[in-house]
C-alpha cells in the first residue's frame, strides 16, 4: 500500500494546528505579575582579598578560621621547607588588615598551619607533618594577651599518634585534635579532646574503627557535642566514609549512632564536618561522590539525641570533575560548601555555595566566586563562617603563594542592594532585595519592589499605580493597568502588543522584531488548515488518475 497521501495529510494537519495555536497565543499572552522564578543561584564576588604578602609556595589559605572581627589564615608551606606560618587579620571600620603573624615555634619542618581553629582570644594550630624521632605531628594552643600571642604545645598522648594535628576544632569548653594515622602500619585514627585550657587529653577512638578508616581526618565541636569524620570507612563500600557523633555526659565522651548515608565507593563522606547550634545542626561533605560531590545537612530537635535523615545539598550545576563538599562550614541556619575544583571561567578556579535554611528546607541562594579568578586558584579549599562573613582560602593562586577572600552573607528582603548576588532571594529589583524577580525592574512592565518606585513596602512586589506611564514592548509609550501589565500599541497599526489585549475580532497585525506583534491571526491559521486539506485532496486525485 502506498502511504504517501497519509504522510501528506499528517503533515498538513500538524502545520495547520501549529499555526492556529500560534495565532491564538499571540493574542492571549499568559503573564502573572507575581509569578515566582527559581533561576540558578546568582554569583556573588568577594568583598575583600586579604593580603598576607606571603612568598611563593606558602599555600596561604590552605586553612582558615574566623570569629567575629578576627581571622586566621594558615600557610603551611611558608619558607620553602614547609616550616609554616599563620597570619592574623582583624577587621576595623569594615576593612580587614593583617595585624600579626604566628611562626612555627622552632622552625622545624612540619606544615605548621595545616589546620587552624579560633575562638575569641584562643587559637589552635595543627602541624601534622612535624618530623623527628618523637614528633609524628604536633598541635599548639595560643592565647592573645592583648599585645602578643603566647603559645604552648598541646601534650601528646604516650602512643604518639601519626599525623597528630591534621584537624583541629575549638568550642567555649573544648579543644579537639585529630590524628587519622594512629596505627603506624595501617591508619585507623584517633581524636584527642582537651579542656579549653589545654590540660590533659581524653582519647576518643571507638572500638569499631578499623585500619585505614582515617578516623580523625576532620573534627568539629559545638557546645558539648563532637563530630569526627572517617572518610576511609569501608562498611558500605570502599572509602564510602562515615561520621561519628559524640556527646559529653559530664564525665566522658559517649558515642552515638554512626552516620552513613549510603553512597557509592570512594565518596569519602566525612572528609569535612561542621557543627552548629549547640550540636543540633551538622554538615558533612562527600566530595568524591561520582557526580561531582555532595554535602549532607542534619538537624535534630532540642529533645532528641538521634540524628534524623539528612537533606542532600548539591550545586545547581556540577560535573564529575568537581569537588563539591571538600570543605564545609556551618552556623545556625547557614551552610557553606566549598568546591575548590569548580572550573568556572578556567580550570580549578574554585567556588563556594551558600545554603540558607527556610523552614525545614535548605536552599542554595548564592555562589561565591572571585571577580578575577585564575586557573588553579582552588578557592574554597577551606571555608569558615562567622556572623555575616564567609572566609574562603585559595592556596593555588600566584605560584601557590595563595589568597584568602571574604564574602558577605546576602541581605534579606527590603535591604538596599546593587546586584542579585547580594540578596537572599537572588533578586535585586529597584535598588532593594525583592521577594521575586518582579519583572526585573524592566521599564516594559508595571511591577515595582521599592517604596521609592511605588511599592507598598521595600522588598514587596506590587503593581505600579494604574495609568502610570510605561515602555511598550514594541516601542512607544504605554499605560499600566491594575494587574501590573503595560498596554501599548504596535507601531503603524494601532493594535495592542503583548502587554494588552485585542478587543473585538482578531485582524492580522504587523510583525515587529522584539515584540509579540505577529503577521497572522487565528483566522489565518484556519485558512492554512483548510488550504492544506485542499492540497491533500488535489494530490490524492492526481495519483489516482495516474493509476
Amino acid at each position: 500500500m502506498n502511504r504517501t497521501p497519509r504522510v501528506i495529510l499528517a503533515v498538513t494537519l500538524a502545520c495547520g494546528a501549529f499555526v492556529a495555536s500560534s495565532a491564538h497565543a499571540s493574542t492571549s499572552p499568559e503573564r502573572t505579575w507575581r509569578a515566582e522564578i527559581t533561576p540558578r543561584a546568582p554569583v556573588a564576588m568577594e568583598d575583600q582579598l586579604l593580603d598576607a604578602m606571603a612568598p611563593d609556595e606558602s599555600l596561604s589559605g590552605f586553612s582558615v578560621a574566623i570569629d567575629g572581627d578576627r581571622a586566621l589564615v594558615g600557610a603551611p608551606g611558608s619558607f620553602g621547607a614547609q616550616t609554616g606560618r599563620v597570619y592574623v587579620f582583624e577587621r576595623a571600620a569594615g576593612r580587614w588588615s593583617r595585624v600579626d603573624e604566628i611562626d612555627n615555634p622552632d622552625g622545624m619542618v612540619g606544615s605548621f598551619g595545616f589546620s587552624v581553629a579560633l575562638r575569641g582570644n584562643v587559637a589552635v594550630i595543627g602541624e601534622p607533618a612535624a618530623s623527628g624521632a618523637a614528633r609524628p605531628g604536633r598541635a599548639h594552643r595560643y592565647e592573645f594577651d592583648g599585645s602578643e600571642w603566647m603559645g604552648e604545645e598541646l601534650t601528646r598522648p604516650g602512643d604518639a599518634p601519626n599525623r597528630f594535628g591534621t584537624s583541629v576544632a575549638i568550642s567555649d569548653q573544648w579543644i579537639a585534635v585529630g590524628a587519622p594515622d594512629t596505627d603506624s602500619s595501617a591508619a585507623a585514627g584517633a581524636v584527642y579532646v582537651y579542656p579549653i585550657d589545654g590540660v590533659a587529653a581524653e582519647a576518643v577512638a571507638p572500638g569499631e574503627v578499623e585500619a585505614d578508616d582515617r578516623f580523625g581526618e576532620s573534627v568539629a565541636l559545638s557546645g558539648d557535642s563532637l563530630l569526627v569524620g572517617a572518610p576511609g570507612d569501608d562498611l558500605q563500600g570502599m572509602n564510602v566514609g562515615a561520621v561519628y557523633p559524640f556527646e559529653h555526659d559530664g564525665a566522658s565522651w559517649v558515642g552515638g549512632a554512626v552516620l552513613r548515608p549510603g553512597l557509592a565507593d570512594r565518596a569519602e563522606f566525612g572528609i569535612g564536618v561542621a557543627l552548629a547550634d549547640g550540636g543540633r545542626q551538622a554538615l558533612v561533605g562527600a566530595p568524591e561522590e561520582a557526580e561531582g560531590g555532595l554535602a549532607f545537612v542534619y538537624v535534630r530537635s532540642a529533645t532528641s539525641e538521634a540524628w534524623p535523615a539528612p537533606q542532600r545539598l548539591q550545586a545547581d550545576e556540577r560535573t564529575s570533575s568537581d569537588n563539591f563538599g571538600a570543605s564545609v562550614a556551618l552556623e545556625d541556619g547557614v551552610a557553606v560548601v566549598g568546591n575548590p575544583l569548580d572550573d568556572g571561567d578556567a580550570a580549578d578556579v574554585g567556588s563556594a555555595s551558600l545554603f540558607l535554611r527556610r523552614g525545614e528546607v535548605w536552599s542554595e541562594v548564592t555562589r561565591f566566586a572571585l571577580s578575577e579568578a585564575r586557573a588553579m586558584d582552588a578557592l574554597a579549599t577551606h571555608v569558615a563562617v562567622s556572623g555575616r562573613t564567609v572566609l574562603a582560602g585559595g592556596p593555588g593562586r600566584a605560584s601557590r603563594a595563595g589568597l584568602t577572600a571574604t564574602f558577605p552573607l546576602p541581605d534579606p528582603e527590603g535591604t538596599a542592594c546593587s546586584a542579585d548576588g547580594r540578596c537572599e532571594s537572588g533578586f535585586c529589583v529597584d535598588g532593594v532585595c525583592c521577594e521575586s524577580s518582579c519583572g526585573g525592574g524592566s521599564s516594559t512592565d508595571c511591577l515595582v519592589c521599592s517604596v521609592a518606585a511605588g511599592a507598598a513596602a521595600d522588598g514587596r512586589c506590587d503593581p505600579r499605580e494604574a495609568a502610570a506611564t510605561c515602555d511598550g514592548l514594541c516601542g512607544g509609550a504605554g499605560t499600566c493597568d491594575e494587574e501590573g501589565m503595560c498596554s501599548s500599541d504596535c507601531p503603524d497599526t494601532g493594535m495592542p502588543d503583548s502587554g494588552g489585549t485585542l478587543d473585538g475580532g482578531r485582524p492580522p497585525v504587523v510583525q515587529v522584531s522584539g515584540c509579540a506583534c505577529r503577521t497572522t491571526s487565528p483566522d489565518d491559521g484556519a485558512a492554512m488548515l483548510w488550504g492544506g486539506l485542499f492540497v491533500f485532496v488535489l494530490v490524492a486525485r492526481r495519483r489516482r488518475s495516474a493509476l
